[in-house]
């Protein structure tokens, strides 16, 4: 549900350890509708489909070639209760949960059969990437696939009947009619098929423990290895530096259907998505990946048209198909460790490295102690050495050395790579001003990806205490607090971590795999007294055998102190790394100079340039985003007397004039200012900068401009248009409308899109020039700054 936005309040959050650079800024009701498959609209949608495989190369595979892989399921243990794709494919679903499920990593589970499922939607830039080609989409095969109606690997017998599963209809897909063996549960039977799962895990949400979550209305269907064509650079992301230093192609994709029906781990809930969340995860997906802001993906969206959910009222249901390099959370780790599951834990953070990273070797080097503009030491920062060997040990081994604490085995390494991968994105977010909405750790991804998108949004006009969540009273994840609230559950996971971290070189030793820190603590304590680890476990008079002994107690306290410090020293390594992506963002996008190691370096500072421009942004009450694609148009001609600075700074308001209790006068005045800063840095670049290329100061403002426009968007997914296309698309059985936001949010940084060829495709996308200029114009005054609910 949406509304105009409440009153700010003062945050109430606080950083576990001070790691965040601290500045200032840093519910419409739509009728109940149920919608037919309509076969005028279901033509329509074919047509343009065939039109783009027709119009380019119908490269790639069908799904049926399609290679695909389970290696999550053939690796990490599952569910004891199913512990066979035979065996949860016999049992009626509703037996299958929800429940308490221990020891497992997932639970193998098969979506819920659809009737009549309609394809709304499908994302060509999606498709490109999994390497399927584009007329595909218009097979049943697809169709069924994004419907949770067809198994692909599953060629076991038929599926137990549905009549006891609430909102399902229909019988098996043929795919699951052929009988099959029954395997073993081990990763490593010699006889393999591949079954759909839902993953287990946990997490803080509003930091708060909240227990077992796991994929409630999310399975996973298979991964595909992803070929060399497919990882190559899509035309809809620009080269740009927003994707420099980006993390190497994926390895693989795992495709997971959100809203294909109840799980082991749907607790209260009906495993269901409404349409019009869908709508928003299907678009905003997309989005972010094209302006470089590394998240999820959205492949399809699927209407339900037999199927009502009840939110805050009764919706259309609907099913994403989305994929990511890998769906695990930082809340899987913090729900072993709550458990008190070591084994698990390890066994989970091994695959994790060796699997979704691609090996121990992949993880980043011990960085300097210090960073220093006079050394190397930034460059490390931006790009530490890897290639490490697994068992190898980095930092002082010494232990009078002060940083004895702080030596690093792989399982350090492996933090600290998720640690900077999730400051990597919150960089992005802020400068992009983008929201979650939801940062709980069950929403945190180990790869740092966007991820979960409930009541997101992106900024409006500048409000560093902005939440797009209603429910968010307390402001705990608005734009402002989002870097401090990315911190605070990476110390969670730290914590969750913290036996393998604290372990240092002796993590593979047979004292540690059978007691963790307490058990080398009671080897340490033994092996100074000259006895075994089991005499010292417990004083001789104590009547409890798990009672520790004063020595025990603080060699353990000793070594829980060395993943304190690790911690500590990671914290300002996520600061450091943070403020530099920050820094180098937000300068592309005012068209200015990438940072010198000098200004990377100074990490408890930020450029005027950028704190004066959030300034004025604050006080005038300026669009965030719509700022910076109007500034990538200003030319230094425009802006050359103070007078022609306060007429160009016009350029910016609303069209209501400046709408902050500031007035007109003051923010001409305050804009201008700013802009003749800008202009002076400007000028200096092209004087003093390689990057500014020769030619004339007239080609250099060309190469600017070009620069700027590739970095700012003219289109991003705002509330007011997302609730505009649910309204048309649920109320109204438009269906066009999505394959056109869909193409806008694909290609974010063109001027226009309607008559226009993208892609290298010779026809001209056919679009909507009034709807195109309305998205990318002034947001409606009553439509600024709206919230929406958790409800989805």
């Amino acid at each position: 549900m949406l509304s105009r936005s409440v009153v700010c309040r003062p945050d109430a959050v606080s950083a576990a350890a001070a790691c965040t650079l601290r500045t200032s800024r840093f519910h419409l009701t739509l009728p109940v509708t149920r919608l037919p498959p309509g076969r005028s609209q279901r033509r329509a949608f074919f047509s343009s489909t065939a039109t783009m495989a027709s119009s380019s190369k119908d490269q790639g595979y069908t799904l049926e070639s399609l290679p695909k892989t389970w290696r999550f399921t053939e690796s990490l243990p599952t569910d004891a209760q199913f512990p066979t794709p035979a065996s949860s494919h016999r049992a009626v679903r509703t037996k299958l949960g929800p429940r308490l499920v221990r020891g497992a990593l997932y639970t193998f589970v098969r979506p819920e059969q659809q009737q009549e499922p309609e394809l709304l939607a499908v994302s060509p830039a999606a498709l490109h990437d999994l390497g399927i080609k584009p007329s595909e989409a218009a097979t049943d095969d697809f169709l069924q696939t994004v419907a949770g109606n067809k198994l692909w690997g599953w060629e076991g017998e038929k599926a137990a009947p549905e009549e006891e599963e609430e909102g399902s209809g229909g019988e098996g897909s043929s795919a699951q009619e052929s009988a099959v063996p029954e395997q073993p549960s081990s990763p490593d039977a010699s006889v393999k098929t591949g079954y759909p799962w839902a993953q287990c895990y946990g997490g803080y949400q509003f930091g708060q423990w909240a227990g077992q979550l796991g994929d409630g209305r999310a399975i996973s269907l298979f991964e595909v290895p992803v070929t060399s064509s497919a990882t190559e650079s899509n035309d809809a992301t620009p080269a740009s530096p927003t994707t420099l230093r980006s993390p190497p192609p994926a390895e693989s994709y795992e495709i997971q259907l959100k809203g294909a029906g109840m799980t082991p781990y749907s607790r209260f809930a009906d495993g269901r998505a409404v349409l019009r969340s869908s709508i928003r995860e299907f678009v905003v997906s997309e989005s972010l990946n094209a302006l470089g802001i590394p998240s999820t993906r959205a492949l399809a969206l699927t209407l339900l048209p037999n199927v009502l959910v009840h939110r805050e009222r009764l919706e259309p249901a609907a099913i994403v198909t989305r994929f990511a390099e890998s769906w695990v959370r930082l809340g899987t780790f913090d729900l072993l460790r709550t458990r008190g599951d070591r084994q698990l834990t390890q066994t989970l953070a091994d695959y994790v490295a060796e699997r979704v990273y691609g090996g121990w070797d992949k993880l980043p080097g011990r960085l300097r102690d210090k960073i220093s503009p006079d050394d190397d030491s930034v460059e490390v920062l931006l790009n530490p050495p890897r290639g490490i060997p697994k068992l190898t040990m980095e930092g002082p081994t010494d232990l009078e050395d002060p940083l004895f604490g702080t030596a690093e085995n792989r399982y350090v390494r492996l933090y600290r790579e998720i640690v900077r991968r999730n400051a990597r994105t919150v960089a992005h977010w802020q400068v992009y001003g983008f929201m979650n909405g939801v940062l709980n750790t069950d929403n945190t991804s180990i790869l740092g990806l966007s991820l979960d998108f409930g009541p997101f949004a992106f900024l409006d006009n500048f409000d560093p205490s902005y939440t797009p969540n209603h429910d968010d009273h307390h402001l705990r994840y608005s734009y402002r607090n989002q870097p401090s609230i990315i911190w605070w559950n990476l110390v969670r996971f730290g914590e969750a971590l913290g036996e393998f971290l604290a372990a240092g070189k002796r993590v593979d030793d047979p004292a540690f795999a059978e007691g963790g820190v307490i058990g080398l603590a009671k080897a340490d304590v033994a092996a100074a007294k000259g006895t075994t680890a089991k005499a010292d476990a417990q004083p001789p008079s104590s009547p409890s055998s798990n009672q520790l002994s004063p020595a025990v107690e603080r060699a353990a306290a000793e070594l829980a102190s060395h993943a304190e410090d690790i911690i500590m020293r990671v914290g300002e390594e996520y600061k450091s790394y943070f403020i530099s992506e920050y820094k180098r963002l937000f300068m592309a996008r005012l068209g200015l100079p990438v940072p010198s190691n000098k200004q990377l370096a100074a990490t408890g500072e930020m450029d005027s340039i950028i704190t004066s421009l959030l300034d004025v942004m604050e006080q005038i009450e300026l669009d965030f985003n719509m700022f910076f694609r109007r500034l990538s148009s200003v030319r230094l001609v425009d802006i050359e007397t103070p007078e022609d600075r306060r007429r160009t700074a016009e350029r910016f308001f609303y069209r209501e004039g400046v709408t902050a209790a500031i007035g007109e006068e003051a923010g001409r005045r305050l804009v201008a200012e700013w802009l003749s800063e800008w202009r002076e840095r400007i000028l200096a670049s092209y004087e003093n900068f390689a990057e500014a290329g020769s030619g004339t100061t007239e080609e250099k403002e060309e190469r600017r401009v070009r620069a700027m426009k590739a970095v700012n968007p003219n289109f991003v997914p705002r509330g007011w248009v997302l609730d505009e296309v649910i309204r048309r698309v649920e109320q109204d059985g438009e269906r066009d409308v999505l394959r056109r936001i869909m193409h806008m949010a694909l290609h974010p940084f063109a001027d226009e899109w309607h008559g226009k060829t993208f892609d290298g495709n010779n026809e001209p996308f056919e679009g909507d020039p009034l709807e195109e200029l309305r998205w990318t114009q002034d947001v409606p005054e009553r439509q600024r700054a709206m919230q929406c609910s958790c409800s989805s």
